[in-house]
C-alpha cells in the first residue's frame, strides 16, 4: 500500500511494526506449482477407516451365509411365539415409531435425524397400507370416504402429493418436494397398486388427454408462479421440471405417432411443434433450460418418428435416401449445436 501510495512511509512502517509479528516474518508463502499439488496429500485415517468397516460388512455378510441354516432354525423356533403376538401390536410398535420417525428424528439419531425422516415417512405408508390391507372393513369405509366420481387410486396419490409436500416445506427438502411431484403427476396419469413385493402402473388409453392437459396445467401454473413464489416452488423443481415435463414429453410424443392414432396425431403433432417453439424462447430468454432441453429431446424423436413413417410409405429407394440425408444433418446439428437439445444442465 506504501509503494501503491496508499499509506505514507512512516505510516507503514508503523503499522508493519505494530501488526506483523516476529512469527509473521518466519512465516514463508510457497505459491503453488499445479493444481494437483492441493491433491497430492497421502490418504487420511478417514477413508483408511471407512475401508475397514467396508470389509467389516463384508466379513458380517459371509458370516450370516454360512450360518444361514441356524438362523433358519432360530427363526422357525421362535416364529411360535412371533405369532402367538396379536398383529395389532406389532401394528402399532411400527406406527409409533415411524410416526416419531417423522416429528422427531432427533430422538432417534440426531446427526442423521434427515435421513431417519426420510426412512420413516416411506415406511409409514407401508405400514397404514398393511393396516388398511389387513381389515376389510376399514377397506370399505376408506372406499367411501373417498368416493369422489374418480379412481381411488387417483385420490390416493393427491393424498401423497399433500403427505410429501407438507415434508418438503418441513425438512426444507427437495426430495420431499420431488416425491410430491411424482405423487401429483400420478393423479392424473396412472392408478397405481401396491402388493407385497410388486408395484402395479396402469394407464388406461382413455387417459391420454388428461395426462398431456392436465400435465400442461401443472408446467404452467409453475412457469407462472416460478419467480414470485421461488421460496414456495424451490422444494418441487427438480419434480416438477424433470419428472412432470418428462411425463408430459413422453404422452405427447406417444399421442402424435403416426402409428397410434393416425387420425389424431396431426394435432398432438401441432401440439408439440407449438411446444418446440415456447421451449426455444424458454431457453434463450428464461430460466426454464431444464424444461426446454427435455422439449427439445422429445421433439427430436418425435421429428425422427414422423421421418421414419414417411419413409416407410415412400418406398426402400426413397425411404433411405430420406432417412440417411436426416440422420447426417442430425450428426451435423449435434456436432455444432448439440447444447442446444442436450444440456450442460446448471
Amino acid at each position: 500500500m506504501e509503494k501503491d501510495g496508499y499509506l505514507s512511509k512512516e505510516v507503514a512502517t508503523e503499522l508493519a511494526q505494530k501488526y506483523i509479528t516476529a512469527e509473521d516474518k518466519k512465516t514463508s508463502i510457497q505459491p503453488l506449482n499445479s493444481k494437483n499439488e492441493l491433491n497430492s496429500t497421502e490418504p487420511s485415517w478417514s477413508s483408511y477407516l471407512s475401508w475397514i468397516n467396508f470389509i467389516k460388512v463384508v466379513g458380517v455378510i459371509f458370516f450370516l451365509v454360512a450360518f444361514s441354516g441356524v438362523i433358519s432354525k432360530l427363526v422357525s423356533g421362535l416364529w411360535v411365539f412371533i405369532k402367538a403376538v396379536p398383529v395389532v401390536y406389532y401394528q402399532a410398535v411400527f406406527v409409533t415409531l415411524t410416526l416419531l420417525g417423522i416429528f422427531r428424528p432427533d430422538f432417534i439419531w440426531k446427526s442423521q435425524y434427515y435421513y431417519v425422516a426420510l426412512f420413516a415417512s416411506f415406511a409409514n405408508i407401508m405400514v397404514l397400507g398393511w393396516i388398511i390391507d389387513s381389515r376389510p372393513a376399514l377397506q370399505k369405509f376408506i372406499a367411501k370416504l373417498l368416493n369422489f366420481g374418480i379412481p381411488v387410486q387417483c385420490v390416493a396419490a393427491l393424498y401423497g402429493m399433500l403427505y410429501f409436500g407438507t415434508l418438503a416445506f418441513a425438512y426444507h427438502s427437495t426430495i420431499f418436494g420431488f416425491f410430491a411431484a411424482v405423487c401429483l403427476s400420478g393423479g392424473i396419469s396412472f392408478s397405481m397398486v401396491c402388493i407385497p413385493g410388486k408395484l402395479f402402473f396402469h394407464h388406461t388409453e382413455n387417459t391420454l388427454n388428461k395426462v398431456i392437459f392436465g400435465h400442461m396445467l401443472v408446467l404452467g401454473i409453475y412457469i407462472a408462479t416460478f419467480k414470485e413464489y421461488g421460496q414456495y416452488t424451490e422444494f418441487f423443481n427438480a419434480g416438477i421440471q424433470y419428472y412432470c415435463t418428462i411425463t408430459l414429453g413422453i404422452s405427447l410424443l406417444v399421442a402424435a405417432s403416426p402409428f397410434y392414432n393416425r387420425k389424431s396425431a396431426i394435432g398432438y403433432g401441432i401440439m408439440l411443434v407449438t411446444l418446440f417453439g415456447l421451449a426455444s424462447y424458454g431457453y434463450f430468454f428464461t430460466e426454464f433450460k431444464v424444461i426446454s432441453s427435455i422439449i427439445f429431446i422429445v421433439f427430436t424423436f418425435f421429428a425422427l418418428e414422423w421421418i421414419g413413417y414417411i419413409s416407410y410409405l415412400s418406398g426402400i429407394i426413397l425411404g433411405s435416401a430420406l432417412v440417411g440425408s436426416t440422420l447426417y444433418a442430425l450428426s451435423l446439428l449435434l456436432e455444432k449445436y448439440g447444447s442446444f437439445i442436450i444440456l450442460k444442465l446448471p
